[in-house]
């Protein structure tokens, strides 16, 4: 599966998000598969309309795959209907294959 990137945090307070989404679609140019999962705080960005979206809707049209734990997103208040469509809500089983598939896993939390 590649590189699964665990992201816990609000990347709207990090200064250094510009990088690291660049560096996820260089690697999927490279062609090492990345994964980015959001959970806790980093489901906040599932939001539609976000100041990132566009980033990460190009993200996904350049390979990256994109979920949004869905129990985080839930306890959020983010409904599915308001979610953005630059990634797929999952369940933590879902997750936990995804994971185990993994040949990397990179936890920003």
């Amino acid at each position: 599966m590649g590189i699964v990137y665990l992201i816990g945090k609000s990347l709207f307070t990090s200064c250094s998000i510009e990088t690291f989404l660049q560096t996820c679609k260089l690697q999927n140019q490279k062609g090492q598969t990345s994964t980015l999962i959001f959970l806790q705080d980093g489901v906040i960005v599932a939001q539609l309309g976000n100041v990132i979206e566009s980033q990460l809707i190009d993200l996904k049209q350049a390979g990256v795959n994109i979920f949004f734990r869905k129990e985080d997103l839930l306890a959020r208040g983010i409904q599915d209907q308001h979610t953005s469509p630059a990634g797929e809500s999952v369940t933590m089983k879902k997750i936990m294959e995804m994971l185990a598939a993994a040949t990397s896993i990179v936890s920003l939390l």
